[in-house]
């Protein structure tokens, strides 16, 4: 993960990563999507991209954590592809269940606050890409918990919102969403954190996306692709 983050707060470390996929935190469940062709002959697979996600099934939300794409082949739709596999993972962890997913979020470097240095691309350019493929910026002064031991607060990324069938996040999505990120960091002290208490505050005067009208696909909906998606 290093490469796509030269700031290390952001990144999770490898333990914390391989302990969510095998279960073995509560209420954080890894959910990793491959995209290539042959993914599932070991001798002929090609590996196109991997992106990662986060549910946190006592809240039903999820996160676009992670997307690292082969840069021979960008700009190929492969992005959006991978946006629409992780939400449709992250809806069949909230099937097993028995519920329907509530809201996905993302974090995104705000183009004026984010060290220039710290980025992997133009963070404008980034931002222009995720509203094109449907993603809504949440009106807060969001505030990335640390998340790893020792580590530091984040104050120069937005939290943003993709729909979910149609749905943009509401109050209640994001405020379930806050209380998991910080309670995975703090555990249960993480309702007493001064940042959150802070944003929480702010939802109050946020005006929530309207829903899409019927049938009206997102932006990140695409039809079928040549590669395979696992």
């Amino acid at each position: 993960m290093a490469p796509a983050f030269p700031d290390t707060n952001q990144a999770e470390t490898l333990d914390k990563f391989l302990a969510g996929m095998n279960g073995e935190i509560k209420n954080f469940d890894v959910v990793v999507n491959l995209i290539g062709q042959n993914l599932r002959d070991i001798d002929r697979a090609e590996l196109a991209g991997i992106s990662v996600a986060y549910y946190y099934p006592e809240h039903n939300v999820g996160n676009l954590a992670y997307n690292a794409i082969d840069p021979n082949i960008r700009q190929g739709g492969l992005g959006k592809a991978m946006v629409q596999c992780r939400i449709e993972s992250l809806k069949e962890k909230a099937a097993e269940r028995g519920k329907s997913l509530r809201a996905v979020f993302l974090e995104v470097n705000n183009p004026e606050r984010a060290p220039k240095e710290l980025d992997t691309m133009d963070a404008n350019k980034r931002v222009a890409i995720f509203e094109k493929w449907g993603a809504r910026k949440i009106g807060i002064d969001y505030v990335q918990p640390p998340v790893y031991e020792d580590g530091t607060f984040c104050d120069y990324m937005d939290l943003y919102s993709y729909p979910v069938d149609g749905r943009y996040a509401n109050r209640k999505d994001v405020s379930a969403f806050l209380m998991a990120s910080y309670c995975l960091s703090y555990g249960t002290t993480g309702d007493r954190q001064m940042a959150l208490r802070t944003m929480y505050n702010q939802l109050s005067e946020w005006k929530p996306e309207r829903p899409l009208p019927p049938g009206t696909p997102a932006g990140y909906q695409v039809g079928s692709h040549a590669l395979q998606l696992v």
